[in-house]
């Protein structure tokens, strides 16, 4: 189980809401800040850390830039240590939602870092609980002619213990009236009612169009990202809706690996009550 690192003194917001509540920013090395935060006071944290190798904000590795540290494993432990601060702050019934991304070792293999880390991470304490490939419509360019050019990453769900909250509802993609036009009747001729309740005499094994995804039983994989706009989000093989698919989005100012907020809002509706 991680060990918690000691609490500084509490740091002042950087920049908050009026009412001093709804939203505060806090700037500082992620390591220092988190140690200000109280214990177990957040339900969700979403992050996407430096990948190793792949960023330099000319900090340096000895002042503890992330991203910059000699080797693979001197990065993996850097995140330990990281994630160790966010268990501290996490409530036992919140989640981690992790995207980390991976880059080439000087002899051309894949570095793993990624999942290097994430395994970290469980020897560390956490649950693993899935592993979501995005796959990105717009990566950066690669001049490469021996391999296809990288367009995958993961999200990493990661919980402190087995009775985290989670709400699926919250993100549940209702079927379209297309779909249900072209159904019509199932389960032994009984004409279901748009979204409403189904007739008596149906045996209610269930009350609503809104439980089948595309006129089938649903899968937990076809009911995510509803804030994802058509015709992209879901992407998968067949009927097999397993992950995203979420183009990646400018920004003007002087940060160039800013979150996709289409990527980042269905996680937190997910997780947070």
């Amino acid at each position: 189980m991680p060990m918690p690192p000691s609490k500084s003194t509490t740091l002042a917001p950087f920049w908050q809401t009026t009412d001093g509540e709804s939203a505060r920013l806090y700037l500082g090395e992620v390591r220092t800040v988190l140690a200000t935060l109280p214990e177990k006071s957040v339900q969700c944290c979403v992050t996407s850390p430096p990948y190793f190798g792949l960023r330099n904000y000319g900090v340096g590795a000895h002042n503890g830039e992330i991203g910059s540290e000699p080797s693979v494993p001197d990065f993996v432990a850097a995140m330990v240590e990281v994630f160790r601060g966010v268990w501290r702050v996490l409530r036992d019934d919140g989640v981690l939602w992790l995207n980390l991304g991976c880059g080439y070792a000087p002899d051309g293999n894949l570095d793993c870092s990624h999942w290097r880390t994430a395994l970290a991470l469980v020897d560390d304490g956490w649950i693993l609980r899935s592993d979501i490939p995005w796959l990105k419509r717009s990566p950066m360019p690669e001049s490469c002619n021996n391999r296809p050019c990288k367009a995958l990453e993961y999200v990493f769900m990661f919980a402190k213990k087995a009775g985290y909250y989670f709400d699926m509802e919250a993100v549940r993609k209702p079927a379209a009236q297309s779909v249900l036009d072209r159904v019509g009747y199932m389960n032994g001729g009984t004409k279901l009612q748009g979204n409403t309740d189904r007739k008596d005499g149906d045996k209610g094994q269930r009350t609503s169009f809104a439980d089948y995804a595309g006129g089938r039983n649903f899968r937990q994989a076809d009911l995510w990202f509803q804030s994802v706009d058509t015709p992209h989000g879901l992407t998968g093989v067949g009927d097999e809706l397993v992950g995203l698919d979420v183009t990646s989005q400018g920004y003007e100012g002087a940060h160039f690996a800013t979150f996709s907020p289409k990527l980042i809002e269905p996680l937190i509706l997910a997780s947070t009550s």
